[in-house]
């Protein structure tokens, strides 16, 4: 099927890579691309977030090699299905939330490969349970 569902989790961790993958996540949903998902949800194993990652298909962005994000997928046993860690892509880690313009734009690049072009209108995703507001 061209153009499945596609939920978009990001780690949100509080280094600079941590927030450039919150934003990549949040531009590609505002694209297009997919819906928004809890990955929290999933991390407190939530049955309805859990069987939603599984039945769906995903993306996941980890800031860094530490990979919270699919720690999380693991443990809760929900499939890696697309996959990237930012500073595999030669962005450097640092403590602090400051977004440089360029790596940016290299992560948005790097991320958008990973999709299918984006939909006009997005059908909805099989849910069980509601997504964070």
């Amino acid at each position: 099927m061209k153009n499945p569902q596609i939920l978009i989790m990001s780690c949100c961790g509080a280094a600079n890579v941590g927030q450039l993958s919150n934003r990549v996540a949040e531009e590609l949903v505002k694209e297009g691309y997919g819906k928004a998902f809890c990955l929290a949800g999933i991390g407190a194993h939530r049955r309805g977030f859990v069987r939603s990652a599984i039945e769906n298909d995903t993306v996941l962005i980890d800031g860094c090699s530490i990979g919270c994000g699919k720690s999380i997928f693991e443990q809760a046993e929900v499939p890696l299905k697309r996959y990237i860690v930012l500073t595999d892509l030669g962005i450097e880690k640092f403590v602090g939330a400051e977004i440089r313009p360029e790596e940016l734009e290299k992560a948005r690049r790097a991320v958008r490969d990973l999709c299918d072009p984006p939909l006009p209108s997005l059908p909805p995703f099989k849910t069980t349970s509601s997504c964070c507001g």
